[in-house]
């Protein structure tokens, strides 16, 4: 008889835990869920999260906190959530296109993104764009591809630093025009765009985002944009497919990865409330006048944008267009 009690109370017991987890599973989420954003305050990848995470939050039934880890081009960040973060969905990264460069580029990245990360959804992606400074004796794409050419050493471009967006677009150019280009990194777009704008470089591959207000000042002339799209930040603008060079088709990008093994629902339920915030018309805008692209989508989706991005990387590597960063 004890022993059928205790049978009893051993079997009563566990399906009150089955019933509990289950419960709380289909609960998710049932607390605030932290976006690790690894970028410094009020740089792109602050303001852009920032203008998703209300409507996220609205669509989660729960805040969707930022919480900003600067540092190693993305990679403190990155590794928090694919080697600390606890994988139920409550902590997620904000993801940019260092976190697909970084690991071709250096050779001791310190995670693997395809094992140790899953994807929950893309969010936008902002165009870079080829501008010179109005000395360049060019008014268009065809006669800056001259120039360069033409000129002893290339042409002269600035970035935000070795393996940035700015740096990558410069490299993808250069390779796909047939041109010299000599890369000056700087630390942050800021002083790049200054030392631009005061002549002391021939280009920059920058997001139109970042240098349309130059380019409307008369500070700097803009002669293409990557993108399948013209911008409404640079309506006048041609794209570079319009001119003959679909393939540099450019920008940076944002999204979401969340750790490895996280349950298929929640990554289900995160990526509902992704695409839920690009249709938001209040999010929407937000993005639209930052002169962004959405693109929303299934996390598989999104998996395959990654896949092609490092992809990409590790063919100009292979090809000796880039160079590790140690």
């Amino acid at each position: 008889m004890r022993f059928h009690n205790l049978f009893i109370r051993t079997i009563i017991a566990a399906s009150l835990a089955a019933a509990s987890f289950a419960a709380s599973a289909q609960a998710w989420p049932a607390k605030p869920i932290v976006m690790i954003v690894p970028y410094a305050a009020g740089g792109p990848g602050d303001i852009m999260s920032r203008a998703i995470v209300p409507e996220m939050s609205q669509n989660l039934g729960q805040q969707v906190v930022i919480d900003l880890r600067p540092g190693a081009g993305g990679n403190i960040g990155g590794e928090l959530v694919a080697k600390t973060a606890r994988p139920d969905g409550y902590t997620i990264l904000w993801a940019a296109p260092s976190h697909a460069s970084n690991p071709v580029l250096q050779k001791k990245f310190p995670f693997d993104p395809f094992k140790d990360l899953t994807p929950v959804g893309g969010v936008n992606i902002v165009p870079s764009s080829v501008v010179v400074h109005p000395s360049v004796p060019a008014k268009n794409l065809a006669e800056f591809i001259a120039f360069a050419r033409k000129k002893q050493g290339g042409v002269t471009y600035g970035s935000a630093g070795p393996g940035t967006a700015s740096h990558l677009a410069g490299v993808l150019f250069a390779s796909i025009a047939g041109i010299e280009a000599l890369h000056v990194p700087f630390r942050g777009v800021a002083p790049a765009q200054t030392a631009l704008i005061g002549g002391q470089l021939d280009a920059m591959f920058d997001f139109v985002s970042s240098t349309a207000p130059h380019v409307k000042a008369g500070k700097l002339r803009a002669l293409a944009v990557a993108s399948d799209r013209r911008q409404a930040v640079l309506p006048d603008v041609p794209t570079a497919a319009e001119l003959g060079y679909p393939a540099f088709n450019i920008g940076g990008w944002f999204g979401i990865f969340a750790p490895a093994r996280t349950p298929p629902d929640v990554i289900g339920k995160l990526n509902a409330a992704v695409n839920y915030a690009l249709e938001a018309p209040a999010s929407k805008k937000r993005l639209t006048d930052m002169g962004t692209q959405t693109m929303p989508g299934t996390p598989e989706d999104f998996g395959r944008f990654y896949s092609s991005e490092v992809e990409r990387w590790r063919k100009l590597l292979a090809d000796g267009k880039l160079e590790n960063i140690d």
